[in-house]
């Protein structure tokens, strides 16, 4: 009797859940979720219809009460991976990626060939820059399910987040040839192209795509993004005001807009933008980008208090994304600055090539290297080829595994010059291929300052440049800047002063084992004195002087890092010593500064 009254029970429960899922499918939201709240209070001890119920308040975008629910289901039963994940998705539309990225892990544990919750894990990690890691459950995914188009989707954006665009060009362009018309595909490829460098292939993507969905602000923002690239700006403020119109809450479009200068901008914008933060419903992500947001707007505006004000919170906020250790890229500084010595140079004495062909051009973010790197480009006989990952990526894949922090030493500390000459060789294959017909080719790399005990030993006649900034507006610089990829440190005061300290350690060292090698330009001077300092700076790169230099804002080919609207504008003042109006704001990144 009893297990013939289970069954009438269980297919009654079936019954109604079946039910229940074809209301939600069907949008008849109001009903699904009336019948949920029924059986779970008739049925309170059973994982599958709190489940249920999670996944209609999910469809309602009740994204917590839905995480409560799915919580409720694995306190009854927690050994199913599709309530660890339908918890993981509640989580993660409701801005909690940290406690999202656990509850994906759980369900990858009990399942750990679904493709779903590989890419489940790989979006997480990818929004709280991890990239390392979300570019490995990407490929794992990848791997599994090859022809999964949606999967491999996942793995161009990741791998556009980790700042590898050509292999994310790869993959877009294999997804863009099997669904030609798929306006999603169509915009990741003109991402891709426009990561790795290509804007007239990004303009046709992302073009492409707008024919098909007109209305869309996230193709609109990319556009705005390569006329940046391309020096126009009165289209790319037309982008990102027409993209506002349709997504006016999406808090980085006004920050692309304040990069242009504060025309466009209006007191409402940030009106609204704060509006949203008043509510206090914005998710740690979504604070950042807001804060951040109203920080460029105000210094758009000249309201450099305010501005910061906002940076500290949304940097602040934007720190609890990184998995970010400052200590082990300090680590990383000094055990470069160890494995290359006197015996290190001796070592490598005749490997590499004489090839004077490379200018490279080093230094701390927002220091100066685009603007040098663009006065460079406009001379005849060079090619600004912009930031290469060619030689990180070379080194890497050429060497062996080692604990993080000490990857670089080990690097240093195993090479040999039968090494040296195969990447030095490799590194002017892929520069010629890049660029097959100037002379000098710039690859303005800033963190290629790792690099320089190779680059120095291994190319000889190549130029290194590294570009010098005073200290403290270096780091304000940095600390203000939104980046789109990596530089964790940067958005802590007291982590950037460190990690200064030992950039500048590690570069003395250089200049120390390699003397006269590494030519300075000091941005100041540049600015104060642009004739004479770009004269001295073609002359360490053994160029003759051309006036068009001194035009480097006129030039018209493409610029992608953070200088890209400000470039092309003549040399300004503006910049130098601003750190002087936030003087008392500064306080702990100055002491930072200053600490031994």
């Amino acid at each position: 009797m009893n297990s013939r009254r289970d069954k009438r029970f269980h297919a009654r429960k079936a019954e109604r859940l079946k039910q229940i899922a074809s209301l939600r499918e069907g949008g008849r939201l109001s009903e699904a979720l009336a019948t949920a709240r029924r059986l779970a209070k008739a049925n309170a001890g059973h994982a599958d219809v709190h489940n249920a119920l999670g996944l209609v308040l999910q469809r309602l975008g009740r994204f917590r009460e839905a995480t409560v629910a799915f919580r409720h289901a694995l306190s009854l039963h927690s050994g199913l991976a599709d309530i660890h994940y339908n918890l993981a998705r509640a989580l993660h539309q409701s801005g909690a990626l940290e406690d999202a990225e656990a509850s994906f892990r759980a369900a990858l544990v009990l399942s750990p060939n679904d493709v779903e919750i590989l890419s489940g894990c790989a979006i997480c990690n990818m929004q709280m820059h991890r990239t390392e890691r979300a570019i490995a459950y990407a490929e794992q995914a990848a791997r599994l399910a090859p022809n999964d188009l949606e999967v491999r989707l996942v793995q161009v954006r990741t791998l556009i987040a980790g700042d590898r665009p050509e292999m994310a060009l790869e993959s877009a362009c294999m997804l863009v040839e099997a669904a030609p018309d798929n306006p999603i595909y169509l915009t990741v490829c003109g991402q891709a192209s426009l990561a790795a460098g290509d804007t007239r292939t990004a303009r046709q993507h992302l073009e492409a795509a707008r024919q098909i969905k007109p209305d869309d602000a996230h193709i609109l923002s990319l556009l705005g993004r390569v006329n940046i690239a391309e020096g126009n700006v009165e289209a790319a403020r037309a982008n990102f005001r027409q993209a506002i119109s349709i997504r006016p809450e999406m808090a980085a479009l006004y920050a692309d807009l304040a990069s242009l200068g504060g025309e466009g901008l209006e007191p409402a914008d940030a009106d609204r933008l704060r509006g949203i933060l008043d509510t206090g419903d914005a998710s740690v992500v979504d604070g950042a980008e807001l804060h951040l947001a109203l920080a460029a707007m105000h210094r758009a505006w000249g309201n450099l208090k305010e501005g910061f004000a906002h940076t500290l919170r949304g940097n602040a906020l934007k720190r609890q994304l990184f998995d970010y250790d400052v200590n082990v890229a300090i680590r990383d500084m000094e055990g470069a600055a160890k494995a290359c010595d006197a015996s290190f140079v001796s070592r490598l004495a005749g490997a590499g090539s004489r090839s004077q062909r490379p200018i490279f051009v080093v230094g701390m973010p927002r220091s100066g290297t685009t603007l040098v790197e663009q006065i460079l480009a406009n001379h005849d006989d060079v090619h600004g080829a912009g930031e290469l990952m060619l030689l990180p990526r070379l080194i890497r894949a050429s060497q062996a595994e080692a604990p993080e922090g000490m990857r670089t030493a080990r690097f240093y500390t195993d090479l040999s010059a039968g090494r040296a000459d195969a990447l030095a060789a490799s590194y002017l294959a892929e520069l010629d291929s890049l660029c097959p017909d100037l002379s000098r080719v710039v690859d303005k790399l800033p963190g290629n300052y790792l690099y320089l005990g190779f680059i120095a030993a291994c190319f000889p006649e190549a130029t290194i440049v590294e570009c010098r900034r005073d200290p403290l507006d270096t780091c304000l610089s940095c600390f203000e800047t939104n980046f789109t990829h990596g530089h964790a440190y940067t958005y802590d005061m007291g982590e950037l002063g460190r990690y200064y300290q030992a950039y500048d350690r590690l570069m003395r060292h250089w200049h120390e084992i390699f003397p006269n090698r590494i030519h300075i330009v000091q941005y100041e001077k540049l600015v104060a004195e642009s004739e004479s300092t770009t004269a001295c700076l073609l002359a360490a790169c053994g160029l003759s002087w051309q006036d068009a230099c001194l035009e480097f804002h006129r030039a018209s080919r493409p610029v992608f890092t953070a200088s890209a609207s400000q470039v092309r504008r003549p040399l300004y003042r503006a910049s130098v010593g601003r750190a002087q109006q936030l003087e008392d704001q500064l306080a702990p990144l100055a002491a930072a500064l200053t600490t031994a």
